[in-house]
């Protein structure tokens, strides 16, 4: 009975940190995006609409490496079927390159 009760416990625990876990990395995607856009206004002004698309790449350990953003907008110098892509580097938007629709994640987070 007491390996059933710690088996129990350590299950809810591991679902707990699970859910912890995913909730802050959400969070921190969506601050990513904000910076990013916010990012993008300031630089080449505003434009209607951007689309904005994660572009998660789970291969890093470093969490400002795994979450960066893809950007397409009317000011950005892009062809219609490619996305500017950006992530976070100590707190300031870095730019990463261009990149095709295609080698975007087709699933959402």
């Amino acid at each position: 009975m007491k390996k059933l009760m710690w088996i129990v416990c350590l299950v809810l625990v591991a679902a707990a940190s699970y859910v912890y876990i995913t909730r802050y990395d959400r969070a921190y995607e969506q601050d990513v995006m904000r910076q990013v856009v916010e990012h993008v206004e300031q630089t080449y002004g505003t434009s209607e609409p951007i689309v904005v698309k994660s572009y998660y790449n789970d291969k890093h350990r470093d969490k400002d490496k795994r979450y960066a953003v893809a950007v397409r907008a009317d000011v950005l110098p892009l062809k219609p079927n490619e996305y500017m892509t950006y992530r976070l580097q100590d707190g300031q938007v870095i730019e990463m390159g261009v990149i095709d629709e295609e080698g975007l994640p087709k699933t959402e987070r």
